[in-house]
């Protein structure tokens, strides 16, 4: 049997398949040096209060170098100091990402986000960004993991009135 694709037949497939999926999104298990899913934190200096990353990046529609230096950055991942665990997410076929990223606290954080590998990263992907939003909060340690709909719903919040 020989099947051929009619004009208006290949872009009602295409728009099919997005109503299927549209909003589709995977993510990777909440994992990394200083979590277990048994025990929880198991980084020795972790406090109490963990400091989370929320990324969400809006991509165009090139975006084969941020989906790799993504990869390269979470593959750098294991060695970074205070880092207790992190997640990925992004939608199957569109154009969203996210990242979680858990720490120890503000200066191992900003340690990650000054490292070679995620300096990388940034140059060689920025170009694909059409937007970028960030979230920084505190959470106690006995919370974790935190899902992804409680982490979406973040940047959903409207942001805290700044001291007058």
């Amino acid at each position: 049997m020989n099947l051929r694709f009619t004009p208006l037949l290949k872009p009602l497939i295409v728009i099919t398949l997005a109503a299927v999926t549209g909003g589709c999104a995977i993510n990777t298990p909440f994992r990394g040096p200083g979590y277990d899913p048994d025990r929880g934190v198991t980084l020795n200096d972790a406090g109490d209060r963990l400091l989370v990353a929320l990324t969400h990046a809006t991509l165009n529609e090139r975006r084969r170098n941020f989906d790799a230096e993504v990869g390269r950055v979470a593959a750098s991942l294991a060695d970074r100091d205070g880092l207790v665990a992190y997640s990925l997410r992004k939608e199957l076929l569109g154009n969203e990402a996210w990242t979680m990223t858990v720490w120890r606290d503000r200066a191992a954080l900003e340690a990650f986000v000054a490292s070679s590998a995620h300096q990388h990263a940034i140059r060689n992907s920025a170009h694909e960004l059409a937007a970028a939003r960030f979230l920084r909060f505190e959470i106690d340690a006995a919370a974790l993991p935190i899902s992804w709909e409680d982490a979406l719903a973040l940047f959903d919040q409207p942001a805290p009135a700044a001291p007058q």
